[in-house]
């Protein structure tokens, strides 16, 4: 740098660590001042926070920029490795076909249901028939097995819970 450069910077740092100084001074004695009124609060505690850092920006210098510079390097990259992915996964999403993703037949027929309301019940579907879903007369899924079982013995599972079950 050349000195005119280089001795602004010193004379910025130098204000930088006075007036960081000032605001950890101006922190502890707010109560004295008239400022803040009891032990510790938000705003007392953040004038000490950003007195301390421009305190040690000031006294560091030469270390500060280097700091800074490699966190703003460090947040351009991120932004521009999850910049790079998303434009990744929007071209994968463009070229993959619709109906590999999508193979399920009950999320096309979902669109074509229906409910009602009804008292003391809330909501209730009318009655459909399709390919995977069924509502019966009552308003209430039918689940159709596809593979009939019949076994000997029948077992029993009883649950015991709230609405989560």
């Amino acid at each position: 740098m050349p000195q005119s450069v280089h001795s602004k910077w010193d004379r910025c740092c130098s204000a930088c660590a006075w007036f960081g100084a000032l605001f950890i001074v101006v922190a502890i004695t707010s109560n004295i001042i008239g400022l803040t009124h009891g032990p510790v609060d938000k705003d007392r505690l953040m004038r000490g926070i950003t007195g301390l850092v421009l305190y040690v920006l000031g006294l560091f210098r030469q270390r500060a920029i280097s700091a800074y510079r490699w966190a703003v390097l460090s947040i351009v990259n991120a932004v521009v490795l999850l910049l790079i992915l998303n434009m990744g996964a929007a071209l994968i999403h463009r070229l993959t076909p619709t109906e590999t993703v999508i193979e399920d037949k009950a999320i096309h027929e979902v669109h074509k249901t229906s409910v009602s309301r009804q008292l003391y019940v809330g909501w209730r579907g009318n009655a459909f028939a399709g390919k995977a879903i069924h509502v019966g007369e009552d308003g209430l899924r039918v689940t159709l097995p596809e593979i009939q079982v019949c076994a000997e013995e029948t077992v029993r599972i009883f649950t015991f819970g709230g609405s989560t079950m």
